[in-house]
């Protein structure tokens, strides 16, 4: 799982380091700064590429390309361009417990380097957490690349770095002596005069832009264990606050790069199907949106009255801030639209993820006899966005939604359409790592696809532009 996982957030994504990548770091590494330490040395392509595949098949290995999300999803912008570090995991197990030691390298030299840092780090531990069952981290600040990741304990109410330099206990004792406070400010500016170091503080302010905010959560500070020895053991207290934190990283399926080196993400996904395309809900279709959702059926399927214009526009924006929520609109692919959507709008398909999905459908047919079709249709699309790009074991629907099987189904509809009740509630659920459900989606799928939506680039969306 960790090998095909992409972390993405508001500034930064991590991206397993793939064959796309080989060239990117090779002229990387020409920068002494930037290596991993004193023996790994400039490297030519083919050797790079053997280095790639050494770590890609290591089982104590697990390396990502952190990219800028900004230029990501740019086409304009240059591969190379997209990339801004790279992060690594060196896995071991200590007494029967997984213990990660984190290395990051950000080559941004701007303001944005901290927050890159803050965001990057955070992802590392909620996938070693949440991903890897790591249950101590480990950082080892005295790296001599000074791109590499520079980090900070707190001490007492101030922030000490830990420099490039060997980190030493007295650098980091506690006292309540206002002369040793002052002492260990002066290590620490000195530290700054002779080599820059990033301290990795106020992560609230940095993430949501606000000029106030509070420092790295203290449940997730690092602590000095030993000379040049930084750790944060993941307790249950740690692991608590890694779920409550306000900001997350969203965990998708990497299926690789698209030829034009772009990476999919659910934020500019397109769903194509046979009649249907699923495209991101964005805050031109708010108008026709909040048409659908006037329909008293519809609506309720969402579990809400109908909304104003204001609380639509107000939905679309939450959901696109919600790391937990994916909305699309359902066009018609053989009917013009308009500038704002090239095709007709005619549906809203929502999920919330979390430890499991749920799935929200309300369409508004153009002709009535075609509502079950759309439906159905509908229903594949998401259940092909799910098992292609997320990682969920099981999706629900309200009861509400469910389609009844005909006797002329084949049997992979049957089973598609064959949902569990879920006791005490209004939902059903489908087991999507059941082997039936998995041959029956792959057997019905056909040329549907799950692919990358540019809507700076896209004229029309239909079967000629897939």
């Amino acid at each position: 799982m960790a090998r095909n996982t992409v972390a993405y957030g508001q500034h930064i994504a991590l991206v397993p380091y793939s064959e796309e990548h080989v060239s990117i770091r090779q002229e990387w590494m020409k920068d002494p700064r930037n290596r991993l330490d004193d023996q790994e040395k400039e490297h030519t392509y083919e050797e790079e590429a053997a280095l790639r595949l050494k770590w890609s098949t290591d089982p104590a290995r697990v390396v990502f390309m952190i990219a800028d999300v900004d230029k990501l999803s740019d086409p304009a912008s240059r591969l190379i361009e997209r990339f801004i570090g790279e992060a690594h995991y060196t896995l071991a197990e200590v007494d029967g417990a997984t213990e990660a030691k984190l290395d990051v390298l950000i080559l941004d030299q701007t303001v944005r380097r901290r927050t890159f840092l803050s965001e990057a780090l955070l992802f590392l531990m909620q996938f070693g957490v949440y991903r890897l069952n790591v249950k101590k981290f480990v950082i080892e600040p005295g790296n001599p690349s000074p791109n590499r990741l520079i980090f900070a304990i707190r001490d007492g109410d101030d922030i000490v770095t830990a420099a490039s330099e060997p980190v030493t206990a007295a650098m980091h004792r506690r006292s309540s002596v206002a002369d040793g406070l002052k002492k260990v400010a002066a290590k620490a500016r000195e530290a700054f005069t002779r080599q820059r170091t990033d301290i990795i503080q106020r992560l609230t302010r940095h993430l949501q832009k606000q000029d106030k905010g509070d420092h790295w959560p203290a449940e997730l500070d690092f602590e000095l264990a030993a000379v040049n020895r930084l750790e944060l053991t993941v307790t249950p207290l740690v692991a608590q606050k890694l779920n409550e934190i306000s900001y997350h990283a969203k965990f998708i399926k990497f299926r690789a790069m698209q030829p034009d080196g772009l990476l999919r993400m659910p934020t500019n996904t397109r769903i194509n199907g046979n009649t249907l395309t699923a495209i991101p809900y964005r805050p031109e279709h708010v108008p026709k949106c909040h048409q659908i959702m006037q329909l008293r059926q519809v609506a309720a399927i969402f579990g809400i009255s109908p909304p104003t214009r204001a609380e639509e526009k107000e939905a679309q924006k939450t959901m696109t801030l919600n790391p937990n929520c994916y909305s699309f609109v359902v066009c018609e692919q053989d009917t013009p639209g308009d500038e704002a959507c090239p095709a007709t709008i005619v549906g809203r398909a929502q999920f919330f993820v979390a430890d499991s999905c749920q799935l929200f459908i309300g369409l508004i047919p153009t002709d009535a006899t075609l509502y079950q079709q759309w439906l159905r249709e509908t229903l594949l699309m998401a259940l092909l966005f799910v098992t292609d790009t997320l990682f969920c074991h099981k999706v629900y629907v309200p009861d509400v939604l469910l389609l009844k099987p005909l006797k002329s189904d084949s049997l992979a509809w049957t089973t598609l359409l064959t949902w569990t009740s879920n006791p005490g509630t209004n939902t059903s659920f489908l087991d999507l790592q059941s082997s039936a459900v998995r041959k029956a989606l792959n057997e019905l799928r056909g040329n549907m696809r799950v692919g990358h939506f540019d809507p700076t680039t896209m004229k029309y969306v239909g079967a000629s532009a897939v």
